[in-house]
């Protein structure tokens, strides 16, 4: 099953609209565009979209429950980076070129060049776990 998060992008969701207008359901907006109704629905309509953002909004958190959230984070983080060498090798990619002091030309003893093209290459993707 292919992750559909991020299947929606803003051509897509004005084309949705457009469908909406046109009088098209919900369900065969979502049937065309291969999406989930609740997708359909979000994007379509305002007050859905509004709703659950307060939902949402919720179910943020703060305060103290905010940093140990944090911690636990970043403790994960930590252990991928040291455990994972695929991880640890995007994140230096990654923050290579994020870099804006100067330019690295290296990667992990990579040249940055052949380090970008393996990352745009999609092999260091780690599987999502959510998704089977």
């Amino acid at each position: 099953m292919k992750d559909k998060r991020y299947k929606v992008d803003q051509f897509i969701v004005n084309e949705m609209r457009l469908c909406r207008e046109t009088g098209m359901s919900y369900q065969a907006i979502a049937d065309d565009f291969e999406v989930s109704y609740s997708t359909a629905l979000y994007w379509c309509d305002e007050n859905q979209r509004e709703k659950q953002r307060a939902k949402n909004a919720k179910r943020r958190k703060t305060g103290d429950e905010l940093k140990k959230s944090i911690e636990v984070d970043t403790a994960r983080r930590k252990d991928l980076l040291q455990t994972n060498k695929t991880a640890k090798l995007k994140h230096a990619i990654e923050s290579a070129n994020a870099e804006t002091r100067s330019k690295r030309r290296t990667v992990l003893g990579i040249d940055l060049k052949d380090a970008n093209e393996l990352l745009a290459s999609g092999k260091l993707q780690r599987p999502n776990a959510k998704v089977k």
